[in-house]
């Protein structure tokens, strides 16, 4: 459907009956002589796409319905809008409309009072006219009187939060499915109740219009800050001291200073505010991302919008709401389209940055790749390292690792109203690059939102897997414990949480980028894929083994231990240092079982469809055998205070023979038997 020709096909045909209907009551149930017919003519002058007379006969048509049958509905409908218009302008001090003079610059406040009160009636009086039976015209003037008490108490709301000290977007929220909400329910749901729809129908569109209200204020003030919608001047809304969602969100997110000096800026009377003011205003807005969460809450909106359970089986109507999403935002789409560019460089940027900062081995992997799978597979990376990071820290305590869990999930899955809390929860972890990712989540999530839909179902369910196994693993040590895995299950379980699904989601989008593998070889590939991360992650548990007991935390199975007559604060004593190392080895030689089905895995992939993966597969491969050799061999193993790397020259020599190596399985199996080798050898 296209919602923007359907518009335009409506109004052609029915906006001048539409009209006819408004101009009809009103000369003929006014009292003689009254000035309202000359006012209420005045006000309609200044157009409009008269949306709200569209709507609800875009929603007859949806249903199956001849919209011809309620356009005296719509006039009511438009009638009522056009009263909230009267007094708005009046209550918010605008004195043009569509570059024309207001009703109460032009007729005064008295007579802008008294044209918003009887356009209120003239609205009630056109649903009367409906021919149709009475109970459903009773029904329609009930539902119009209701949505006009929700659009008046809106107002109210509004009034009362630039009178709070602290407002918050949930007061915004409020206020605006009061105001604005009704005013898109009324026609929608109201028209579906007259065309006989089913209730829990009604009830739908009832909700779509609530987050359809807010995506088009939301629209709105944007477009009152950044462009200009007919008020004869761009930032309007600062002027009158409005608490728009920009200002509210700046508000609860500038610094002191900047929250006074905004303060300061709305509150001054209108005549007062300077242009200057204006621009400093939209400083400390953009300064505090308010712009970006107003942008955020647009999407989530009509996400949410289009996803009301009760119409998941009225694909007309859901393809309606999408499109009436799209017309809304039309006004500012050039500007959307300009921030999300502009947002996107950003983020990519912020995301090329830290990548090397918090793992140097997989940023070269990863640097290799193609582009398009390139920047899948770099955030997916460190979606995961966020995810990692929440687990890692229990300083924290398990109740705000539970909320940072909870936020990311929601975060991932479709909500991204959680970014602000997952970013401020992160407040709590040490200063590291680890806790400055965390604290840049949104840039993250955002990069996850640009990837090809594909390519995010490729992630997001691994990933949540990863989530609720670390979730999981982050309440064993709650209340000052120490993480203990009890036997080798037990390990291989919480490698595969943190590794394995990793394997899994690195083939989704590895099979993506490589389409034209045969059912067998993705067959073969997914029954290696866990082992892949398994074996990178048991490589890194058992070099780690010294650094990790310094903070009490031992990934060792507690069985392999005690199987070797210790206990985990005897693994580092010099006494007891060839049972250690004898237990260590056992998880070694577990480690490598996986590795070989790493090196199967790797050369699985065709050599000349997907030299980029191979190439991505090889280099940790080997480098994994590398320190996996070393770690059996270092004196440095399991010595407090030293940590087992592999040396910059055995990196070197991997990084320069893998480019040739991956270029045939023999090339692969000598690269893969060298290492083995030497670790025969040693």
């Amino acid at each position: 459907m296209n919602t923007s020709a359907l518009f335009s096909r409506l109004r052609h045909q029915h906006l001048d009956t539409v009209m006819a209907n408004m101009r009809d009551v009103v000369a003929a149930d006014s009292p003689k002589g009254s000035s309202l017919l000359q006012m209420c003519d005045y006000h309609l002058q200044t157009g409009g796409k008269r949306l709200r007379a569209m709507l609800p006969l875009m929603v007859a048509e949806s249903l199956g319905q001849d919209p011809e049958r309620i356009t005296m509905f719509s006039a009511a409908c438009e009638m009522l809008h056009n009263a909230t218009l009267v007094h708005d302008d009046l209550q918010d001090g605008d004195t043009v409309r569509r570059d024309q003079t207001t009703v109460w610059k032009q007729y005064g406040t008295a007579q802008a009072i008294n044209l918003g009160d009887a356009m209120f009636y003239y609205a009630v009086l056109l649903v009367q006219r409906l021919e149709l039976p009475a109970e459903k015209r009773e029904a329609a003037a009930r539902r119009l009187l209701v949505e006009t008490l929700r659009v008046i108490d809106g107002q109210e709301q509004e009034f009362e939060l630039q009178g709070l000290a602290n407002p918050t977007i949930q007061d915004y929220r409020r206020m605006v499915e009061g105001k604005t909400s009704g005013l898109f329910a009324l026609p929608m749901a109201g028209a579906a109740e007259l065309c006989g729809a089913a209730p829990e129908i009604v009830e739908g569109l009832t909700e779509a219009a609530r987050h359809l209200g807010v995506l088009f204020q939301i629209q709105d003030d944007l477009l009152d800050l950044y462009a200009n919608k007919g008020r004869g001047e761009v930032g309007a809304d600062i002027k009158e001291g409005k608490l728009s969602v920009l200002a509210v969100h700046g508000l609860a997110h500038a610094s002191t200073a900047d929250k006074a000096v905004l303060k300061r800026i709305l509150e001054k009377p209108r005549e007062d505010t300077s242009n200057q003011d204006v621009r400093l205003a939209l400083e400390i807005l953009e300064h505090t991302g308010s712009r970006q969460h107003a942008v955020d809450e647009l999407s989530r909106r009509r996400e949410w919008a289009r996803s009301v359970p009760a119409l998941a089986n009225e694909p007309k109507l859901v393809a309606l709401i999408d499109g009436l999403a799209q017309l809304f935002l039309e006004p500012i789409q050039p500007l959307l389209d300009a921030w999300s560019c502009e947002q996107a460089q950003e983020d990519q940027a912020f995301c090329e940055q830290i990548l090397p900062a918090v793992s140097r081995t997989f940023a070269l992997s990863i640097g290799a790749l193609p582009a398009g799978l390139k920047e899948a597979v770099r955030t997916a990376y460190l979606l995961c390292r966020i995810v990692d990071t929440v687990e890692d820290d229990a300083l924290i305590g398990f109740d705000a690792q539970s909320a940072l869990f909870d936020a990311f999930d929601a975060c991932l899955s479709v909500d991204t109203e959680n970014v602000d809390a997952f970013e401020q929860l992160s407040a709590a972890f040490e200063e590291s690059t680890d806790a400055r990712l965390c604290r840049n989540a949104g840039r993250v999530f955002r990069a996850f939102r640009a990837l090809e839909p594909a390519q995010r179902e490729g992630i997001r369910p691994h990933v949540l897997e990863m989530s609720l196994g670390m979730r999981e693993y982050a309440g064993r040590v709650k209340d000052g414990g120490a993480l203990r895995l009890a036997d080798m299950a037990d390990l291989e379980r919480y490698c595969y949480f943190v590794a394995g699904t990793v394997g899994n989601l690195l083939t989704e989008l590895f099979e993506l980028a490589v389409p034209s593998l045969d059912a067998a070889i993705c067959a073969a590939l997914r029954s290696h894929a866990v082992s892949f991360g398994l074996g990178l992650q048991m490589v890194n548990i058992v070099k780690d083994v010294a650094e990790d007991l310094e903070r009490d935390v031992c990934f060792l199975p507690k069985s392999t231990v005690a199987a070797h007559g210790l206990r985990f604060d005897q693994l580092l004593d010099p006494e007891h240092r060839p049972a250690a190392l004898n237990a260590l080895h056992e998880v070694c030689a577990r480690a490598f079982e996986h590795l070989e089905h790493a090196q199967s895995y790797t050369r699985l992939w065709p050599a000349d469809a997907a030299y980029d993966v191979r190439l991505f597969c090889a280099v940790p491969l080997a480098l994994a055998l590398a320190t996996s050799r070393d770690t059996e061999v270092s004196e440095d193993t399991l010595r407090a205070g030293k940590v087992v790397k592999v040396s910059h020259e055995t990196v070197g020599r991997i990084l320069t023979n893998a480019a040739k190596a991956v270029r045939s399985d023999e090339g692969l199996a000598e690269l893969f038997a060298a290492e083995r080798v030497q670790r025969a050898v040693a």
